[in-house]
């Protein structure tokens, strides 16, 4: 039922635009991206802490940014999910990535999430993974979902496992995605939907190989 879908998106960008009300005058600006090539580095050897007031004002609005990347900007979501890995002990470079994440979505206020699904009976999922990208030697998994147009669903997380290689660390974010995967796939049955296949689509050949062969594309590296 789509008949309150424009009162959704009302509220949604209603929602944006008390955030930006709310938000530090430093904040308000432009930018073209959410977030730039250095989002993952963290200073490690003395990094400037922020005071207990701006801290308190990371932590707010990153919460308030990681219900708005949830419900309607999945744009968002990478950036989020970094900046919710620092809500301990935030520092100056934090404040500046959230500065950065502010400026764009205050240019990029009346963008609408538009979803729809095509008759093809295909649920088509994407998934990628950033080898070693955290400080502590982590990767990172990236996922989304799409039924024809928009995404429907979408993920960016930090892997829990550390992983020895790209290839290794592409085969745990499949590993991730997979349940939602299937329990989708599921779930679209159930309501009398015609799911004729869930295509996963990666872009590394060696997991790719791993993933359909199994222990005949191993060695002992695998």
């Amino acid at each position: 039922d789509f008949s309150n879908l424009g009162e959704v998106t009302v509220t949604m960008i209603d929602y944006i635009k008390s955030i930006l009300h709310d938000a530090p005058k430093e904040m308000h600006a432009s930018a073209a991206t959410p977030t730039t090539n250095h989002l993952f580095e963290v200073y490690q050897v003395d990094p400037v802490l922020l005071e207990k007031e701006n801290a308190d004002i990371y932590v707010h609005i990153v919460m308030q940014l990681l219900y708005l990347s949830q419900r309607a900007r999945p744009d968002l979501r990478t950036a989020v999910s970094f900046l919710c890995g620092r809500l301990t002990k935030p520092d100056v470079d934090d404040y500046k990535k959230l500065t950065r994440v502010m400026k764009y979505l205050d240019c990029t206020v009346d963008m609408p999430l538009v979803l729809a699904a095509d008759n093809t009976g295909k649920v088509q999922w994407w998934v990628d993974a950033s080898y070693a990208i955290h400080a502590d030697m982590k990767s990172h998994t990236g996922g989304t979902m799409s039924l024809g147009k928009g995404s429907i669903y979408s993920t960016s997380t930090k892997q829990k496992l550390v992983t020895r290689s790209s290839t290794e660390a592409e085969v745990v974010g499949a590993h991730d995605i997979m349940p939602q995967l299937i329990w989708t796939s599921n779930f679209l049955d159930g309501q009398g939907f015609s799911i004729d296949e869930s295509i996963l689509y990666q872009d590394n050949t060696s997991a790719i190989l791993l993933e359909k062969n199994g222990r005949d594309s191993s060695t002992k590296r695998t």
